[in-house]
């Protein structure tokens, strides 16, 4: 459906057979800031048609084929006049430039019949006729305010002008032919938007500095026709049921802001938009539009209910489809950011994503996602060479492997020397995150430390969660160095049962000490790990290094 922030102007080539939407509940009205404006003035017309027309004493009268009171015409009000012919063409003034009238009259009188303005002229009167339109201002509409509906069968009247809802949306239909829609308000810049509404039986080709809307047309055949728009600054729409055959947006600047908005209800065709330098917006409620590419330019998509709930949003969605069991596709891509550059670039990404809940709900925030069924090997996330790095926590249904893990507890490095206290003291601690050790996964620490005071026995221990393994004890001896592994796996289908493995070496005399414990700890909720020595206040250690490692199931 279209959006009538920005709307329309001119093309050729148009078959007004039938009606459609001049406007839709998508069609939303926004200010100068890009915010919804609800309540604003909307007013459709249609230049009206003159009977006849004189000038006496510099002042033309317009005789009006129907009254030009009740069609919204106004003293003060700026007025084009357009369409008269031969020696008549003097009546003629004022051009619509796409977004008001410029060059025009100022009506100096109103009646049910009459339109008068100033017009330096010697007294004449016309033999042809021509059309009045008229544009408002801020509390007033345009006049020639055009007959509009309710319902796409033009069979529900409906008043006009009306107001925006509460959402800045508006929703009229009427019958196949050029509408001029003024919005207009406190909150909004007055403003004069050509529509046409119609249905496309042939080739056309579009070609202006402002907008264009096209109807397809409620019946139009799917594939009847192609469409090539050669790009302005605003925005280029098609509505109706069925797309036509072949879209094609083209344009020499990258930096070009024409763009295409396809109605949600289109049926797919052949053929796909293909964008050169632009951008390319459908919103999928319906069947959508099928194929298409973007070469230097935005592809967006969206879905929208009435009701303004966003069931998907999407900044840029991609989806391939190779059909065919002998097709084959060396590289199938549905997004690819690349950068190229010779100057100084302080970050450059090749995706970036931003969740911002913070003026409203969101229940699941995910900067990025990543999904992959059925291959023969799936990768969610795969990188290059390089580093990965990860702010926050990071947890893996399946374990982590393959890497030296600070994940779940950084790495510890040299610290001060301990004095025992003829209890369990600690000299490493770490706390691994609720999660990080999955079902049937595991986690080794591998713990150096050395004797620097004293000659007296140690008994190394860990505390998994508060559950103490049997201690491992090297033989005492002055500045020897002790490395102790410790190893916690979780039992297949389990995170609460777990093996811990010890295993104790010192470089003295290479005492050896290995023992198995168990314990039964939730690791689905986080779990505080001390590493612990047991000697007397005649002995100190001095803690060297404690490593993490993931272990997978």
């Amino acid at each position: 459906m279209k959006r009538l922030a920005i709307l329309v102007l001119a093309f050729a080539s148009i078959c007004h057979a039938q009606g459609g939407g001049i406007g839709s509940n998508f069609s939303t009205v926004i200010n100068n800031t890009g915010r919804p404006v609800a309540g604003a003035g909307v007013a459709v017309c249609q230049p009206l048609a003159t009977t006849a027309a004189s000038v006496t004493s510099n002042i033309a009268v317009l005789t009006m084929a129907s009254n030009p009171v009740t069609a919204g015409f106004a003293q003060g009000m700026t007025l084009m006049v357009s369409g008269f012919t031969g020696g008549d063409t003097y009546f003629n003034g004022g051009t619509y430039n796409g977004s008001q009238i410029t060059g025009g009259f100022t009506i100096l009188s109103v009646t049910s019949t009459t339109i008068a303005y100033q017009l330096v002229h010697a007294n004449a009167s016309a033999g042809t006729n021509g059309t009045a339109l008229q544009e408002g201002n801020i509390s007033t509409g345009c006049g020639g305010l055009a007959t509009v509906y309710t319902d796409p069968t033009d069979s529900v009247a409906t008043a006009n002008p009306f107001t925006t809802d509460g959402l800045g949306n508006w929703e009229v239909f009427g019958p196949s032919g050029t509408y001029y829609v003024q919005f207009y308000g406190a909150s909004v810049t007055t403003t004069l938007r050509q529509v046409v509404v119609g249905s496309i039986t042939g080739a056309v080709t579009a070609s202006a500095a402002n907008q264009v809307i096209v109807s397809t047309g409620v019946n139009t055949a799917a594939g009847q026709a192609n469409v090539t728009y050669v790009p302005g600054t605003q925005l280029f729409t098609i509505t109706g049921t069925n797309a036509p055959n072949v879209l094609t947006l083209a344009g020499t600047s990258s930096s070009s802001s024409s763009s295409f908005l396809l109605n949600s209800s289109m049926t797919s065709t052949a053929t796909g938009p293909t964008v050169a330098n632009g951008q390319f917006s459908t919103s999928w409620g319906g069947n959508g539009v099928g194929g298409g590419s973007v070469v230097e330019g935005v592809l967006l998509q969206t879905t929208a209910t009435p009701t303004g709930v966003l069931t998907d949003l999407y900044g840029v969605r991609g989806v391939n489809t190779v059909s065919g069991s002998a097709s084959s596709v060396a590289n199938s891509i549905s997004l690819y950011g690349q950068y190229n550059g010779t100057g100084i670039t302080t970050n450059a990404y090749g995706v970036q994503g931003a969740v911002d809940g913070s003026a409203g709900t969101v229940t699941n925030g995910i900067g990025l996602y990543g999904s992959s069924i059925g291959a023969a090997n799936n990768w969610a996330l795969k990188t290059g060479a390089g580093i990965v790095e990860f702010a926050g926590q990071v947890t893996a249904d399946s374990g982590i492997t393959g890497v030296t893990a600070t994940l779940a507890c950084a790495y510890q490095g040299p610290a001060s020397p301990v004095t025992g206290t003829s209890a369990a003291a600690t000299y490493y601690t770490c706390t691994i995150p609720a999660g990080a050790i999955a079902a049937g996964a595991g986690i080794r620490f591998t713990i150096w430390a050395k004797h620097t005071t004293g000659t007296a026995s140690i008994t190394y221990t860990m505390s998994f969660g508060g559950t103490s393994t049997t201690g491992v004890g090297p033989s005492g001896s002055a500045n020897q160095i002790e490395k102790i592994i410790y190893e916690v796996h979780n039992a297949a289908a389990s995170s609460s049962s777990q093996t811990i493995g010890s295993v104790g070496q010192d470089s003295n005399v290479g005492t050896n000490s290995i023992h198995l414990d168990t314990s039964a700890i939730n690791t689905a909720s986080s779990v505080v790990v001390n590493f612990q020595f047991n000697v007397a206040n005649t002995d100190a250690i001095t803690p060297e290094m404690m490593i993490t490692e993931m272990l997978a199931p």
